[in-house]
């Protein structure tokens, strides 16, 4: 985990292995609720609920991010079955309106596909509003959801760039692998999972 190095750099070995302790603790704790929980919606709504609480743990108040400055809403996002799930659940129901021939275009993206090193309109994510706000905030995968950082935003239209720098929090990272590995079946491209789902 890339972040654990990060840490493992910038603090001194009694912290790390503190740092360390804490997390495989949780670890533990985490993998016990997600286990228990039913695939699907279900268990999407257990680990939004673990990162939630979490983020109000931690002192994020650095993050530039806000609504509407979007460039990450073309990026790649990976998401697991369940959270697939609850996003086409929210079409299926109509709570929320997208367009159809553009997932259609998106999902033809494989997860490894270059398109995505040089993310633009054609990449949007098809819950970006006309106001470029996020359709299904409370709704939005993980990958969404430890999306920040504490540079200026609008270098954020290109991720290949130097000048972006993600807030990183090691609870949070350990708690999407966790949620990726648990979950049933698979992880890859939201426009994918979620056109499978949707197609008859």
């Amino acid at each position: 985990m890339r972040v654990l190095d990060f840490f493992r750099e910038q603090t001194p070995p009694r912290t790390f292995i503190s740092i360390i302790e804490e997390l495989t603790q949780l670890a533990d704790d985490w993998s016990d609720k997600i286990r228990k929980a039913d695939p699907g919606t279900s268990r999407a709504l257990v680990c939004y609920e673990l990162f939630q609480t979490q983020t109000q743990l931690h002192d994020l108040s650095n993050s530039r991010c806000s609504s509407g400055c979007s460039a990450c809403c073309s990026w790649k996002v990976d998401v697991t079955e369940d959270e697939a799930e609850i996003l086409a659940e929210a079409v299926r129901t109509g709570s929320v309106k997208i367009d159809l021939d553009h997932l259609n275009s998106v999902s033809q993206y494989s997860d490894d596909s270059r398109v995505w090193k040089t993310p633009s309109h054609t990449t949007r994510c098809v819950f970006l509003g006309e106001d470029r706000s996020c359709q299904v905030y409370e709704m939005r995968p993980l990958s969404c959801r430890k999306c920040l950082v504490d540079s200026d935003p609008r270098n954020c239209s290109d991720p290949a760039q130097d000048k972006i720098n993600p807030i990183l929090v090691p609870e949070l990272e350990l708690l999407i692998s966790l949620a990726w590995s648990l979950s049933s079946g698979r992880v890859n491209t939201l426009p994918l999972m979620l056109k499978e789902r949707l197609d008859p």
